[in-house]
């Protein structure tokens, strides 16, 4: 079976984003900061989404369980990046508020898609079908959250908008403070991975690995370029000679 361009996207997004996730990781277990954690848990959501939206493009197409599982993922990882960026801006206080907000709603969207019906094909039961054709969701084509019922998709917008909503607004927000080009450079990437949603929904879902690599993508340069502006972290004083 030929591997389709979704597989390399689908592959460079799970690098690119496991990568990131590691440095944010990295960053917590040397600072300990809340909105860190949040990162690194939201990076590490979109790294296993795109592993599996490389399995399903390696083993012929999704499957209930590996799709189910997927839709899941995705408005709950823009929701947590979102966390993280209300912790860093905002009193703890907002963070474990939105945080609460995040833990009901994704149990609420977590019960509807485990017993959501979904299309399966009459040859193959364990393969979700797409659309009104009734045919396999066969690699190459891309799904996005198209399967799902649309009540259990209209769901998902209770997690996506307001996470991204706080993660481009608080890019943007940082960017008039600092004028850092990396504030922009994340605002940008978290744009691009919204636009793609947005396609998705109300046009076609044939452009969302591609919107989700760039927006990682972008938003990884931005990091990077944050890491080469950061303070240098300050001598410790010399102790004082005893008179």
């Amino acid at each position: 079976m030929a591997v389709g361009v979704g597989a390399y996207l689908a592959l460079g997004s799970a690098i690119v984003a496991g990568i990131f996730a590691a440095l944010v990781f990295r960053q917590y277990a040397a600072k300990r900061k809340v909105f860190q954690l949040a990162w690194g848990v939201g990076l590490a959501l979109f790294t296993l989404a795109s592993v599996l939206e490389f399995v399903s493009e390696l083993t012929g197409g999704w499957t209930v369980s590996l799709y189910k599982t997927y839709f899941a993922l995705h408005p709950t990882l823009v929701a947590v990046l979102g966390l993280g960026t209300v912790y860093l801006l905002a009193n703890k206080r907002v963070g474990h508020a939105f945080l609460a907000y995040i833990i009901v709603v994704f149990a609420i969207i977590l019960f509807f898609t485990v017993t959501a019906a979904i299309g399966v094909s009459a040859s193959d039961p364990g393969r979700i079908v797409c659309g009104e054709e009734g045919v396999v969701c066969e690699p190459g084509r891309v799904v996005g959250g198209t399967a799902m019922p649309g009540g259990v998709r209209a769901l998902s917008q209770l997690l996506t908008y307001p996470g991204a909503v706080a993660l481009i607004g608080g890019a943007v927000y940082s960017w008039r403070k600092t004028r850092g080009s990396y504030n922009l450079l994340i605002a940008v990437g978290a744009t691009l991975m919204t636009i793609g949603g947005i396609l998705t929904r109300y046009v076609t879902p044939e452009f969302l690995y591609i919107f989700l690599l760039a927006g990682i993508a972008v938003m990884f340069v931005g990091f990077l370029r944050s890491l080469e502006v950061a303070p240098a972290p300050k001598p410790e004083a010399a102790p004082t000679p005893a008179p």
